[in-house]
């Protein structure tokens, strides 16, 4: 029963990178790479929660927009002093939409964190059982 479980899981966090990496793939072909800062660092739930981005960028026009990162998360680590620069991918249809383009904020670092999980879990359990 707990070699299923645990397959259930593997296949589950798999299937859930290779999303996250197709959602990825989708964001670098049709959305714009735009330069942004970090005007806000905070954390949801509190000192135990997720890290939480607020971030502005400036369009052609001049125009400000900001969004909060889709994706948040928790982990070792300090909140920095903002705001600092950073590269987003952002909505051509919907400016007030991103993402982060680089590190454990994007679609891309989550998805590889998803797929290393399964890949690891499989060798453990072939070198172990």
């Amino acid at each position: 029963m707990t070699l299923i479980i645990g397959m259930i899981f593997i296949t589950t966090m798999f299937v859930g990178g290779v999303y996250f990496l197709w959602k990825d793939a989708g964001v670098r072909r049709d959305w714009m790479l735009r330069d942004a800062e970090v005007v806000e660092e905070s954390w949801r739930g509190g000192a135990d929660g997720t890290k939480s981005f607020l971030i502005r960028w400036v369009d052609d026009f001049g125009r400000e927009h900001f969004f909060r990162n889709p994706i948040s998360h928790s982990g070792l680590g300090f909140l920095r002093s903002t705001p600092y620069p950073v590269k987003v991918y952002i909505n051509p249809d919907n400016p007030e939409k991103g993402i982060l383009a680089r590190g454990m904020g994007g679609y891309r670092g989550i998805g590889l964190v998803f797929l290393a999980v399964p890949v690891v879990l499989t060798l453990f359990l072939i070198l172990v059982l």
